[in-house]
């Protein structure tokens, strides 16, 4: 995940730097400068919170109930939520 951050965020500078490269107008340059540092910006803190959540994992990896901050929850065996002494919830 955090490669496929890097290269679309490496794609989307260079495609936005050759766009503003051939623009006679001022103004569209300095907007596609400020959207180089808003892409370089968002692709650091992404990997950040990557990093982050790779740390907690590693450090408590007995938390069931972890839920990543892309929303997407961790993969968990289902026996993991049936308590071996009663069963599968009813």
């Amino acid at each position: 995940m955090a490669l496929a951050e890097v290269l679309i965020t490496t794609s989307l500078c260079v495609l936005l730097y050759q766009s503003g490269s051939r623009s006679a107008v001022p103004r569209t340059k300095n907007l596609l400068n400020t959207l180089i540092i808003y892409a370089v910006n968002r692709c650091l803190l992404t990997l950040l919170v990557v990093v982050a959540e790779v740390t907690v994992v590693r450090m408590r990896p007995h938390v069931v109930h972890l839920v990543t901050t892309h929303g997407q929850p961790v993969r968990q065996n289902t026996n993991t939520y049936i308590d071996p002494e009663t069963g599968p919830p009813k």
